[in-house]
């Protein structure tokens, strides 16, 4: 992250975080992992851990964008991947923090925007 145009860069991870935005991480294949077969939910975490570094853990959010029109990660070709990602989640992030990831960071922002 933050090498790719379109990437947040550590600055915009700090900005968003400072203003209590998140960040969704796309469960896409990405252009810039082309080559890379094994790209797939450790990429995720990677990325995860980028937004960790920069913005804490309250900017961590998931961004699915599986529309049918992108091509998915390797591990998440199928209902099981999002078992196979929570699941390597847990083993770098607490049950708290998986949980924020998963969907507590995005409603809390959406709640506040519209005002509960």
């Amino acid at each position: 992250m933050g090498k790719n145009r379109g990437d947040p860069l550590p600055e915009d991870i700090r900005g968003i975080a400072e203003t209590g935005g998140v960040v969704g991480v796309m469960m896409v294949y990405q252009p810039h992992l082309a080559g890379r077969p094994d790209a797939g939910v450790e990429t995720m975490i990677g990325a995860m851990d980028f937004l960790m570094q920069h913005g804490g853990e309250n900017v961590v959010a998931m961004g699915s964008d599986l529309d049918g029109f992108t091509t998915v990660p390797k591990d998440l070709r199928s209902p099981r991947g999002y078992t196979a990602l929570r699941e390597a989640m847990l083993r770098r992030y607490t049950e708290a923090q998986v949980e924020k990831f998963l969907g507590g960071n995005a409603e809390r922002v959406l709640m506040e925007g519209w005002g509960r």
